[in-house]
């Protein structure tokens, strides 16, 4: 019991991103895992990085996140903040709950346009 306790306690907590560049100047970022305190940080980067670039919309896709906590909520927040004073669009996709009610805890929920695929997000967004 002891060593499976301690291997939870001492798993990093992970984040896997993937980006995909579509024709029409947009960006799919693909999220997986968990959105906390240690991977928020990644997120952000990733994501002002793509902001500086300035394409006409993003596409955040959250439907693999398994986890969001007020970190990532932070940065979430920070991200629509930013694409609105560049006029970029932003896109979230997610189809748990979860991501929406965390958002909507925090009050920034309509900051965010939700669709259900990165398909509709992207035809809406370019």
């Amino acid at each position: 019991m002891g060593t499976n306790a301690n291997r939870r306690a001492g798993t990093p907590a992970t984040l896997t991103l993937r980006l995909d560049h579509l024709r029409g100047d947009a960006v799919i970022v693909h999220a997986s895992g968990r959105l906390d305190r240690a991977t928020a940080l990644r997120l952000r980067q990733l994501l002002d990085d793509q902001l500086a670039a300035a394409p006409r919309a993003i596409v955040l896709d959250l439907t693999s996140v398994s986890v969001v906590e007020p970190d990532g909520v932070e940065t979430l927040d920070y991200v629509a903040r930013r694409a609105g004073e560049a006029d970029i669009g932003l896109g979230l996709v997610t189809v748990d709950g979860a991501v929406i009610r965390a958002l909507a805890t925090a009050g920034v929920d309509a900051l965010f346009d939700v669709y259900p695929s990165t398909e509709a997000a992207r035809r809406a967004l370019t």
